[in-house]
C-alpha cells in the first residue's frame, strides 16, 4: 500500500501541476519555496520525500526538471491524463510532457484520455491556436466532422484533422489553408477530440 502524503507534500504537487499547466515547464525549488513561504532546503526535502513515494520524478542538479508521475488517487478529487507535444506525438514519439489536470472535464471513468499540447497553428481553422491543450479520448467510432488523430495504412505518421465521410471515401480535412486534404478508402482512427483547454495570461 502506498504511503499516504503530508498536507505539504500535496501542496507540492498541486503546486507543481498548476505551474506546468500555465507554463509548459516545470517550476524550480526557488519559485516553490516562494510559492510555500519555506526555504528551498525544505522544498528540497519534500521532493525527495515525493520521489521516494513515486509521486513525481527529477534530476538531481538539473533545473526545471521536476515532472509528476501517477498521483491522482492518493490526492482526492484530481483527474490527470499524459501530456504530449503535437509535433513528437504526431510523429511517433510518446514522451510525456508530464500530467495536465483535467480534473474541471467531463470525463468518463471508463474512457482513456490525454492531453495534445498545440505547437503549431495547423487548426487555426478551429479558432485552435498555439498553445491550447486538445484532450483527447482514445477511440475508433468518429462522427461527421470531429476532430480526430488518425493515420493511414502502412504510415507511422499520424494525421490531426476533422473526419469526413463522403461517399465512399473518408476525408481527412485540414484545417489550414495551406494543406491540403486528404482522400482514402480508410484509415485508422486513434483519438476523438473531447475538450479545448486556453489558459490567458
Amino acid at each position: 500500500m502506498a504511503r499516504r502524503l503530508t498536507q505539504r507534500q500535496s501542496e507540492v504537487l498541486r503546486l507543481v501541476d498548476s505551474y506546468f499547466e500555465r507554463h509548459n515547464s516545470s517550476p524550480t525549488l526557488k519559485e516553490l519555496a516562494s510559492q510555500l513561504g519555506i526555504s528551498p532546503q525544505a522544498v528540497s526535502c519534500h521532493i525527495e520525500a515525493l520521489r521516494r513515494k513515486g509521486m513525481l520524478t527529477s534530476a538531481e542538479g538539473k533545473a526545471r526538471s521536476i515532472f509528476l508521475t501517477r498521483w491522482k488517487e492518493h490526492v482526492p478529487g484530481i483527474t490527470l491524463i499524459p501530456s504530449y507535444g503535437e509535433t513528437a506525438y504526431l510523429s511517433g514519439q510518446r514522451r510525456s510532457l508530464g500530467d495536465f489536470n483535467a480534473s474541471t472535464l467531463l470525463l468518463d471513468e471508463k474512457a482513456e484520455y490525454f492531453c495534445l499540447v498545440m505547437e503549431s497553428a495547423n487548426l487555426i481553422n478551429m479558432a485552435i491556436r498555439p498553445g491550447d491543450r486538445l484532450v483527447f479520448r482514445k477511440g475508433e467510432d468518429p462522427r461527421q466532422g470531429d476532430l480526430v488523430i488518425a493515420s493511414l495504412e502502412g504510415s507511422q505518421r499520424h494525421e490531426l484533422r476533422t473526419w469526413h465521410r463522403h461517399g465512399g471515401k473518408i476525408i481527412l480535412q485540414a484545417e489550414c489553408d495551406n494543406i491540403g486534404n486528404i482522400s482514402c478508402q480508410s484509415c485508422a482512427v486513434h483519438a476523438i477530440l473531447h475538450a479545448v483547454v486556453r489558459f490567458y495570461g
